[in-house]
């Protein structure tokens, strides 16, 4: 098999799936101070909703998607450990959108290269560039 047709077909996958969950936490988000949901309720919503091939690898897939998001501007994270002791992930983890996530999903501003955006074309997207049409 072609290791790098693979690496392009996991490349598309989780730029879908960052959308994804960016329009989750855009739909859960009713007024600013509201819209958190955990980790693990946005796994199940995605996850149950796509098709075999289009889902998370598992809870590490999915935390290092929302890294990318939250370092990028596009949602905050909360721990909501009770306990020193309890493990950082999924269940202990939420996350909201933030004003930037939200003006890439109305496509207010330009579309960012890790996420898919219906403004990239496929063969922009093949060249290596972003921006308006």
């Amino acid at each position: 098999m072609d290791t790098h047709a693979i690496d392009r077909a996991e490349h598309r996958r989780d730029r879908r799936l960052r959308r994804r969950v960016l329009q989750v936490l855009g739909a859960a988000r009713v007024r600013p101070e509201f819209g958190w949901a955990t980790g693990r309720f946005v796994y199940d919503l995605v996850d149950g909703a796509l098709p075999g091939g289009e889902t998370f690898d598992g809870d590490d897939h999915l935390l290092a998607l929302v890294r990318d998001l939250a370092s990028a501007g596009y949602l905050q994270e909360r721990d909501d450990r009770r306990y020193e002791w309890q493990q950082p992930g999924l269940d202990t983890t939420s996350y909201r959108i933030t004003h930037h996530g939200t003006a890439l999903l109305a496509e207010c501003i330009d579309p960012d290269p890790l996420i898919e955006d219906p403004r990239l074309s496929p063969a922009r997207e093949r060249e290596g560039r972003g921006g308006r049409r």
